[in-house]
């Protein structure tokens, strides 16, 4: 018994040895961002889309089932977790180049910042930031790596991108030109993975890999891969991976009271940038076309992260990684009748999270609670031993891995501006609560309440119900209460 119980302390010395845990080892840093992914993924119960790499990387780390954005647009989504501030500190609500990196947020160190002045050697390539190469330049070790992301590569689409360049050349405005210049919202050519953007930009990650691997200091790498955004343009044998015909598009209409209609229903009009997608109701075709399109791209990402995680095995650093990966906000496929994000409703702030520390012996866990993206900061801060930032306006994420759930907050929340409908939304494990403010009035304009157990594809808004009445009240003086509320509860239980 005595030489079993050897056996075992030996063998988990070990592992955590191979694991990196080892004391005053500095970890290496890894932050994968996805373009408009929601949790397609078998990983998270939804077995439509082929993700065998999304996983791998869940069965090594932590599945955080209920994470949720700041804000459902990708140049706020990431200057809010590059930042661990809100929107509403940071004042930047839009993919504006004047919001992509404002005075606002000039005074505090950034995430890749932070790292650098701790040491490691900082590096961005693909989208991390929105415009990654104009934001946050001083925040890394060398100047950020990216191309362009709304690349064509089917002959039929290039003549159409050549023939606008024709015209432009020929003395139409480039504001004119510009937006014909997406011609498709699907593309599907036989080429290599590294044609389009993601697979270049993991050619380029992999040989930087190879580099940094060699370094003393430790790295912290943000790389981004730009789908499943529009357009759903990869690689034909991503394609081939699925079925048309047996694909099937949700048709839940998003049902609101009249009298709110103006204020609550949500448009597609992203799609409609695209110049095969004409004005008007979108038919089944295109539907099914759109849905084969993005889980070819899911498809695509996935294997650009395989590759990844076996060049992270091969140069033997796994062990001393700390890998998070995300969405920068989620997307309805379908669902409400819409095909896009900039919703306050479940499918556009819910977003894949997975967090790989390694060591921890929890590993393979899903998490339940409630988590944000401006979380991420003081996480990767914590994972790497540095004290996290007094500006930092989320929460660690590890004492949830460490199976420490007592303390933590019990609602999260995202903001989305409908002109003069500014509308901020309440998660909780029930509910999601949203209430609509004039921002100059202060005026509530509407309010919408989706029961998540009732009734979980957001169906029918409860606002006005009058058996929802003290469920009302309760939430918004929850509500009024805010993050800050939440931060200091926490701090209390």
């Amino acid at each position: 018994m005595k030489h079993q119980k050897i056996t075992v302390v030996t063998a988990m010395l070990t592992a955590l040895k191979c694991f990196g845990n080892q004391p005053n080892t500095p970890k290496n840093i890894l932050f994968l961002m996805c373009d408009d992914l929601k949790p397609l993924l078998n990983c998270y119960g939804d077995c439509r889309a082929i993700t065998p790499n999304f996983d791998r990387l869940a069965e090594r780390g932590f599945v955080f089932d209920n994470a949720f954005c700041q804000y459902p647009v990708c140049g706020p989504s990431r200057l809010s977790m590059l930042t661990g501030l809100r929107p509403t500190t940071s004042s930047a609500y839009e993919n504006t180049q004047e919001q992509m990196w404002p005075e606002t947020v000039r005074n505090i160190p950034s995430l890749p910042a932070y790292f650098k002045q701790n040491g490691y050697y900082t590096v961005s390539i693909g989208k991390v930031y929105h415009s990654p190469k104009e934001t946050d330049l001083d925040s890394w070790s060398e100047p950020p790596v990216a191309f362009a992301n709304h690349v064509y590569l089917l002959p039929k689409n290039r003549a159409k991108q050549e023939e606008f360049m024709r015209q432009h050349n020929a003395g139409a405005p480039w504001e004119e030109i510009g937006p014909k210049m997406l011609v498709a919202c699907t593309e599907d050519a036989d080429v290599a993975d590294n044609e389009y953007m993601p697979g270049k930009h993991t050619d380029i990650a992999i040989s930087k890999l190879r580099e940094l691997a060699d370094k003393k200091e430790p790295f912290f790498m943000g790389l981004g891969w730009s789908r499943p955004h529009y357009p759903f343009n990869a690689p034909k044998k991503y394609w081939n991976l699925y079925d048309r015909e047996k694909i099937e598009v949700s048709g839940l209409e998003h049902i609101v009271p009249p009298e709110n209609e103006r204020v609550l229903r949500q448009k597609n009009w992203e799609v409609f940038d695209y110049g095969d997608v004409e004005d008007g109701p979108i038919d089944s075709a295109l539907q099914k076309r759109m849905m084969h399109g993005y889980m070819a791209c899911v498809s695509y990402v996935d294997a650009q992260l395989g590759r990844v995680l076996d060049e992270l095995q091969q140069l033997g650093i796994a062990g001393q990684t700390v890998i998070v990966l995300i969405g920068d906000h989620g997307f309805h496929l379908g669902e409400h009748g819409l095909w896009g994000k900039f919703t306050h409703l479940e499918e556009s702030a819910r977003s894949p999270l997975i967090v790989a520390d390694p060591g921890n012996l929890r590993a393979g866990s899903h998490i339940s609670e409630l988590v944000e993206f401006v979380d991420i900061y003081p996480s990767f801060c914590e994972m790497a031993g540095l004290p996290v930032p007094g500006h930092c306006e989320g929460s660690s994420l590890v004492p949830l891995m460490n199976g420490n759930s007592k303390h933590w907050k019990r609602a999260v929340f995202t903001q989305y501006n409908l002109g003069n409908a500014w509308g901020t939304s309440m998660r909780t494990e029930q509910y999601r609560y949203t209430e609509f403010i004039h921002p100059k009035t202060g005026k509530v304009q509407a309010l919408s309440l989706y029961d998540l157990v009732k009734d979980p594809g957001s169906g029918r808004n409860f606002a006005y119900d009058d058996a929802y009445r003290p469920v009302v009240k309760q939430l918004h003086e929850q509500w009024l209460g805010g993050w800050q509320k939440q931060k200091e509860e926490m701090k209390c239980r």
